[in-house]
């Protein structure tokens, strides 16, 4: 008698609850801003410069602590990788 091979399953593995979750990133900008990150290269851009940024060590994603100076200093920093900041207006 021979003992039947299991079947492999097809396809990319289930994803965890966690990676299961998604969020929208809302930001106001300009139309010059929008094209701009269009010619970036939209969502899949966000998501490299996301994936490169690093966060200080010993802290997890989702911390939130005194450190959040510099989190929003990063998320500037990404910003301005976005938008040219404006110039004031002289006068």
């Amino acid at each position: 008698m021979t003992i039947p091979k299991r079947k492999k399953k097809n396809g990319r593995p289930r994803l965890s609850a966690d990676e299961l979750r998604s969020g929208v990133i809302r930001m106001r900008c300009t139309p010059a801003e929008e094209e701009k990150y269009v010619r970036l290269g939209g969502n899949s851009w966000l998501r490299k410069a996301l994936r490169r940024a690093r966060v200080p060590r010993g802290e997890p994603l989702n911390a939130v602590s005194s450190t959040d100076a510099a989190a929003w200093t990063e998320v500037k920093e990404l910003v301005n990788a976005i938008v040219k900041p404006r110039r004031k207006a002289s006068g």
